[in-house]
């Protein structure tokens, strides 16, 4: 009997320990299937992070070659447009003022000495910076056409506007612009005019290049308003 017994306990012992190593496989079975899982998982955010990272820096590279003017270190026509149409259907929202400016470049008599495309470039570029550097960093400068620029001042009536226009004209009246004989033969025309009733964006900027053309008439260096 007491044999029997033994026997019977040692069968269950074995069964027992069967039914624990089976038990335990399985578990690591399933750790192992959680790690590879994890890794996969692990693997596929990397790869997912790397090519998100590489599409920004892609989208960055584009939204600066698209936001700046090569041939004027400006800011891009198509950026300008963007950036008035923004300022403009917002000023109309809160009805709060804008002004917007047309500078016009001219050169009397470009040197003979040189390539001629590259002085014109490097006056634009020389005009750009006295641009930007005479106005606010709420103000946008870009280029607007092959000889001119747009300056947009958002918040600000036309009065507001006249004061750093005027900064403008009277610096490039004076610029030295490192070519013996050519003191005075740059100069702009500047034409500016404020939101006021004008209906849409394009009608601003007409607005704003007869004003323009009418300081062109006027003589170099010359600031027109139409309040």
């Amino acid at each position: 009997f007491f044999s029997s017994r033994r026997r019977h306990t040692r069968y269950i012992g074995d069964w027992s320990s069967d039914v624990c190593s089976s038990d335990l496989q399985e578990a690591l079975a399933c750790r192992e299937a959680r790690r590879d899982t994890l890794l996969l998982l692990e693997g596929t955010m990397q790869d997912a992070s790397t090519r998100l990272a590489a599409m920004q820096v892609m989208l960055e590279r584009w939204r600066s070659s698209s936001m700046l003017d090569t041939g004027s270190g400006a800011h891009s026509r198509s950026f300008g447009l963007e950036i008035l149409a923004l300022h403009f259907n917002r000023c109309v929202r809160l009805r709060a003022p804008l002004a917007l400016a047309i500078v016009g470049v001219e050169v009397q008599a470009p040197p003979t000495d040189g390539p001629a495309d590259l002085f014109l470039s490097n006056v634009l570029s020389a005009v750009a910076r006295v641009l930007e550097g005479q106005v606010r960093a709420m103000d946008t400068v870009a280029r607007f056409d092959r000889f001119k620029f747009m300056v947009i001042f958002p918040e600000t009536s036309p009065d507001g506007a006249v004061h750093p226009l005027e900064r403008v004209t009277d610096q490039i009246r004076t610029y030295d612009w490192g070519v013996p004989g050519l003191a005075g033969t740059v100069s702009v025309a500047v034409g500016l005019v404020g939101r006021g009733f004008v209906q849409g964006v394009n009608l601003l900027i007409d607005a704003a290049d007869a004003e323009h053309y009418r300081a062109r008439r006027q003589g170099p260096n010359t600031l027109s308003v139409a309040r």
